[in-house]
């Protein structure tokens, strides 16, 4: 049932992308070398109006943050409130003591150089290289069907996949580089769309101008 909902999660992610990518075409012009950042006139009511709304946002967020920092020192919720650092002690809670904590470090460290490279690569291929339309069209969509495949499906297929037997994949079975590629590709549209709206925002007359004094893409200034 998981496997089913998940495909029909692929045709709303398809047609998200079919209206982001008729959007993205007006909004081509939209930064320029004669952009100017908008700066809003100050208006005292209303300033105060949204600060006030902005700041009981922050405290609720604040809230929850604390709330959990606290139920970690609570010695037994909710009986014993009394606080101490008892929960911290992971060797009575797990053989491995604070493997598994090294791990989640270890796991997120590597995502995020694996991920930063493969994502910045990506939309830099997708927004500046020159390819034809159609790839671009079939790696856009590939960037936008990780957000919609729920991952617990994600985690299932990557499982049945490497665990099959006779796929000269399977040595990467119970590795952290399986680890490190399931959570790349599970959030690999976030960081995707980061990184393209982020290159939208260079003006394409800087290309140009690079192109007319014939300095190569691969080039890098000096530090001054």
């Amino acid at each position: 049932m998981g496997a089913v909902i998940s495909v029909l999660l692929l045709l709303p992610a398809i047609i998200a992308f079919l209206v982001d990518r008729r959007v993205q075409k007006r909004q081509k012009e939209l930064f320029g070398s004669r952009s100017v950042a908008y700066q809003p006139d100050p208006h005292p009511v209303r300033d105060r109006v949204f600060l006030v709304i902005c700041s009981l946002m922050i405290m609720a967020i604040l809230s929850i943050i604390a709330m959990a920092v606290y139920g970690s020192l609570v010695t037994f919720w909710p009986w014993n409130l009394e606080l101490s650092l008892q929960s911290y002690r992971f060797e009575n809670f797990s053989a491995q003591g604070w493997v598994p904590f090294f791990n989640s470090i270890k796991l997120a460290t590597d995502t995020a150089i694996v991920g930063t490279l493969v994502i910045f690569i990506t939309a830099y291929c997708v927004e500046k290289v020159k390819m034809a339309a159609s790839i671009k069209w079939l790696i856009q969509v590939m960037t936008m069907l990780p957000v919609a495949i729920p991952g617990m499906v994600l985690g299932l297929g990557y499982i049945f996949f490497f665990n099959q037997p006779g796929n000269p994949l399977g040595m990467f079975y119970g590795t952290m580089a399986l680890l490190v590629l399931n959570t790349v590709a599970h959030y690999f549209t976030v960081g995707h769309l980061t990184a393209l709206s982020a290159l939208k925002k260079l003006p394409n007359e800087i290309e140009a101008v690079a192109a007319s004094l014939k300095i190569p893409r691969n080039y890098s200034a000096p530090f001054i």
